[in-house]
C-alpha cells in the first residue's frame, strides 16, 4: 500500500448517513453503504509547511514593524536637531500636462491632413496639396448639396 496515501473501509449506517449530508452539502454525490475515509500524509506534511510559512511571514512583519518604529524614532531625533522636516522629493514633469494636450491635439490634426493628402493624392486622381485647399472642399460641399 502507499504510504502517503491510506483509505480505510468503513460501512457503518451512522458514518455514510454523515458523509452523504458532507458530500451532499460539497456538492459531490455520495455512494450508499461504502465510505471510504482518506488520510493524505502528503496533503498533512503541505498543511504542516503553510502553517509555518505562515508563522514566519508573521514574524517577518512584526521584525519590519519594530525596524520601522526605530528608524521612526531616529528621523524624529535627526528633526530636532536640525530644527525642520525631513527633504520631500516632488516630481517636476519634463513637459507640463497642458502642453502635452496641445501636442496631442496637434498630432491628432497633423494625421488628419496626411491621411486627407494620401487619400486625395494617391487613392484619387488629385494632387496632394490641392485636398488642404478650401476651394476643393466648397466643390465637394457642392456636390454633396447637390448644387453641382
Amino acid at each position: 500500500m502507499n504510504e502517503n496515501r491510506k483509505t480505510e473501509m468503513n460501512t457503518s449506517a451512522e458514518n455514510s448517513r454523515t458523509a452523504r449530508r458532507t458530500a451532499k452539502a460539497a456538492g459531490v454525490p455520495a455512494e450508499k453503504g461504502r465510505v471510504l475515509r482518506a488520510t493524505n500524509a502528503a496533503a498533512e506534511r503541505e498543511q504542516a509547511r503553510a502553517e509555518e510559512r505562515k508563522k514566519r511571514k508573521i514574524e517577518k512583519r512584526r521584525t519590519a514593524a519594530a525596524q520601522k518604529a526605530e528608524r521612526g524614532a531616529g528621523t524624529a531625533e535627526k528633526e530636532k536637531e536640525t530644527g525642520g522636516s525631513g527633504t520631500r522629493w516632488v516630481r517636476i514633469r519634463m513637459i507640463p500636462i497642458w502642453l502635452r494636450v496641445i501636442l496631442v491635439i496637434l498630432a491628432v490634426a497633423a494625421a488628419a491632413a496626411l491621411g486627407l493628402m494620401f487619400g486625395y493624392g494617391i487613392l484619387g486622381d488629385g494632387k496632394p496639396v490641392d485636398a488642404l485647399k478650401p476651394d476643393t472642399w466648397k466643390h465637394i460641399l457642392d456636390i454633396i448639396k447637390g448644387e453641382e
